[in-house]
């Protein structure tokens, strides 16, 4: 193994183990417990509530590494719709829902990789 190959290895070992780490500090965070944290951004828009979760659904499920997919769990409630990433532990939640003619969405996210990405889709969606 040359000292290139050594030190990316080892690159990616600590990154793994900051991970972990970072997965245990947080724990296993609910859709309940995350609500109760404060939100991560929060949009009116003139879309409605179906339009702006199927955007954002769209958008997160192109977002996932290496390739791979984010699956992204939509479901209906009695005033619109809740988005949720994470099959453990919920890493994001959207809830949106239908005001009148319009629609607001309520974000909440804990660690995920590459959160930017998916906070651009939020706020896209509007």
């Amino acid at each position: 193994m040359t000292t290139k190959h050594f030190v990316e290895s080892k690159r990616i070992a600590y990154l793994f183990v900051g991970v972990v780490i970072t997965a245990i500090v947080v724990g296993c965070a609910s859709p309940g417990t995350t609500r109760q944290q404060e939100p991560a951004a929060h949009y009116k828009s003139s879309k409605s509530a179906k339009e702006v979760a199927a955007c954002i659904a769209d958008g997160w499920e192109n977002l996932g590494l290496f390739g791979g997919h984010i699956p992204v769990h939509m479901r209906p409630t009695s005033k619109g719709y809740t988005l949720t990433v994470g099959d453990v532990r919920t890493q994001l939640l959207v809830d949106i829902i239908d005001v009148g003619e319009c629609s607001e969405t309520t974000y909440y996210k804990n660690f995920v990789v590459g959160e930017v990405s998916f906070d651009k889709s939020v706020k896209e969606c509007q």
